[in-house]
């Protein structure tokens, strides 16, 4: 009935995923928050013109009457969009739909990515909460994390029974604790935004694959579907239901011969994002545990793999036209009430990669490799400067060791490091970062960093102090012999402050 298709996606810093619009249209701006504040709720519906669908149009609860909690809801369809308006300070908009047992929904709010720039702190900073009937809370996202452009909440979900549920939708600030840490900050001057829920199902020749539940043996995986775009793929998404504790789910997937390369210098991936469990997540109750890429021909042995627990996103460098298989694995001995799983799947290309093959030719500073450092950020209202990025290889650890020269762009004196490997799924241990002058010695004592299993590598604020020219160094003390991988992903960051 509805086949999920991501409004971003591309390659983000330190080869996380980010996204950028595939096929959006261009909005108006929206209108401020006096635009239809305080009126009465909409009855006019029109049809979408990209998806069909009716359209209807509600201000809110305006904080008090109907729409002001899940005693007294405003009515909702599902496959419409209906639009609200946050004009009030504090307010908390309720709707109500019925579903049933095991409907697989996406709940999607769009407010800041009207926004023509990034980030743009004058648009709300939505939250959106989902309650079983009796008020219970079931699920709650307030960023949705594969946006790379803006803070608005979407998140996917399986109902655990029939009935009536209810949504909350109100602005971060109203939330979450600390909203100066945690949410987009400022005046909002636009506070008008477009709720949708929809069905998502798993439909020929779609980007949807759900489990068939009878492939956990060996010999059998379901297949990963993708839609071709021009010679790229959008996002997949994937999920299903874990049966018992010791439920293993396997996918099969083939990144198709046709996906086109951005440049000649970047090899493929394929790109795995676990969606949070709980009730500050999806609303499942078993945590996903370890997931896993590996090759048909010997699946005791991953290519890369995480623990859910310590990363929500796995990156695994493959080859076109190869078959590979995703394990899934649940955390957890004790079943739950609603035991599911989703994960977002992308096809793309990692970051412009090292040309030295094998060990040797960049081993120290006096053979460092230059990379390039480019302008970054232009328009971005937090912190423009310029950036290198860098992946590849080390081959034989801990002997083989990595360098890579940067010049030092002109007015941008500070630096900052951020780099992946066992984070997102590389068979690397004891990965460390340093940022060293060209002598080789560190720019600062804190200009090193050694990565753990559940966070990036970063290093943070060194100042390069006058030098024209600093060099990256990265270095494993091992190779998990389980993990065949040996792939890290760097991105360097030059501002004119101290930031972040």
């Amino acid at each position: 009935m509805f086949s999920l298709t991501p409004r971003w996606f591309g390659m983000g810093a330190g080869g996380a995923v980010a996204f950028c619009c595939i096929s959006c249209s261009a909005s108006p701006e929206p209108p401020d928050k006096a635009a239809g504040s305080g009126g009465a709720a909409s009855s006019t519906q029109a049809a979408s013109s990209s998806t069909g669908a009716a359209t209807s149009s509600s201000t809110g609860s305006g904080g008090a009457g109907p729409g002001s909690s899940c005693a007294d809801p405003l009515p909702l369809e599902l496959g419409q969009v209906t639009e609200g308006n946050l004009a009030v300070d504090g307010q908390e908009d309720h709707y109500r739909f019925h579903g049933r047992r095991g409907q697989v929904l996406q709940v999607d709010i769009d407010a800041m990515s009207f926004a023509a720039v990034p980030f743009d702190p004058r648009y709300i900073d939505s939250v959106v909460t989902l309650f079983h009937g009796d008020g219970s809370q079931l699920a709650q996202n307030n960023n949705d994390l594969l946006d790379a452009l803006a803070t608005d909440s979407r998140f996917q979900t399986i109902l655990p029974a029939d009935g009536e549920y209810c949504l909350r939708v109100t602005d971060c600030s109203t939330l979450i604790e600390r909203p100066e840490n945690n949410c987009a900050t400022g005046e909002k001057l636009f506070t008008r935004y477009e709720l949708r829920i929809d069905e998502l199902t798993d439909e020929p020749l779609d980007s949807n694959t759900t489990d068939l539940g009878d492939n956990d043996g060996s010999n059998s995986a379901t297949p990963v579907t993708y839609v071709n775009q021009g010679g790229s793929y959008g996002t997949s998404s994937l999920w299903g239901t874990f049966q018992d504790p010791a439920d293993v789910d396997l996918f099969s997937f083939t990144v198709p011969l046709d996906l086109v390369a951005q440049r000649a210098d970047v090899r493929a991936a394929a790109y795995f994002y676990i969606t949070p469990s709980g009730l500050e997540g999806n609303g499942s109750t078993a945590p996903t545990g370890r997931i896993s890429v590996v090759d048909p021909g010997a699946p005791e042995v991953s290519l890369a793999e995480i623990e859910g627990a310590n990363s929500t996103l796995l990156v695994a460098p493959v080859e076109p036209g190869k078959e590979r298989w995703l394990v899934v694995r649940r955390a957890g001995d004790t079943a739950g009430a609603s035991d599911f799983y989703f994960l977002h799947h992308a096809l793309g290309w990692g970051l412009s990669l090292e040309t030295e093959r094998g060990s040797g030719e960049n081993d120290s500073p006096e053979t460092a490799a230059p990379i390039q450092v480019v302008p970054y950020g232009v328009e971005s209202p937090i912190a423009p400067g310029s950036k290198a990025e860098i992946e590849g290889d080390l081959a034989s650890v801990p002997e083989d060791r990595d360098h890579f020269a940067m010049d030092v762009p002109a007015g941008l004196p500070w630096v900052s490091a951020r780099c992946d490997a066992h984070h997102h799924g590389s068979g690397l241990r004891g990965f460390r970062v340093s940022l060293l002058t060209e002598e080789g010695d560190l720019l600062a004592p804190l200009s090193t960093s050694l990565e753990e299993a559940h966070e990036p590598t970063r290093i943070r604020r060194s100042y390069t102090g006058g030098l024209s020219r600093i060099l990256l160094k990265l270095e494993a003390a091992s190779q998990d012999v389980g993990v065949t991988s040996s792939f890290y992903r760097c991105s360097v960051y030059f501002y004119p402050r101290a930031w972040p």
